[in-house]
């Protein structure tokens, strides 16, 4: 199995059922060969930016889902990359966790395809959390009077 640690190019993974649940409530975005939610946010630093992946017996049996983990896994990494290179600024880097919840499409869609797609989901995400934000941060402001 390769590891963020021997391949430096993927994204390291969330591993732990309690992250899973955190991110439930978050942010999501709907695309053709998953779905995608997390909290993730634009961060000064080099950002650590998780990836998770889930895909049920749905999707198909126990080699397919490998399948689609793996190509998940290399298509996220390139475009968390791609989407980190688009940003200029103060803030250019992208932290937090994203989770990614497969559907069989994944199977069929070319790698550019969904690199494409998964670069264009995590500027969706993007915009929807710094949306989410802002609105608890007016929320969470004290009534004048």
């Amino acid at each position: 199995m390769t590891s963020a640690k021997q391949n430096p190019r993927l994204l390291p993974t969330v591993r732990k059922r309690a992250r899973f649940i955190a991110n439930r409530r978050s942010p999501r975005t709907v695309l053709e060969s998953c779905t995608l939610q997390g909290d993730i946010r634009y961060c000064s630093d080099a950002g650590d930016l998780k990836a998770g992946f889930t895909v049920t017996a749905k999707t198909g049996n126990a080699v397919e889902r490998n399948r689609i983990k793996r190509r998940l896994r290399h298509a996220v990494a390139t475009a968390a990359s791609n989407a980190r290179a688009e940003i200029t600024g103060p803030d250019n880097a992208i932290c937090g966790e994203i989770i990614l919840i497969a559907r069989r499409q994944a199977l069929r869609i070319s790698h550019e395809a969904m690199v494409t797609e998964l670069t264009k989901g995590i500027d969706r995400l993007l915009s929807k959390s710094k949306k989410a934000a802002t609105s608890s941060q007016r929320a969470s402001r004290p009534a004048n009077g």
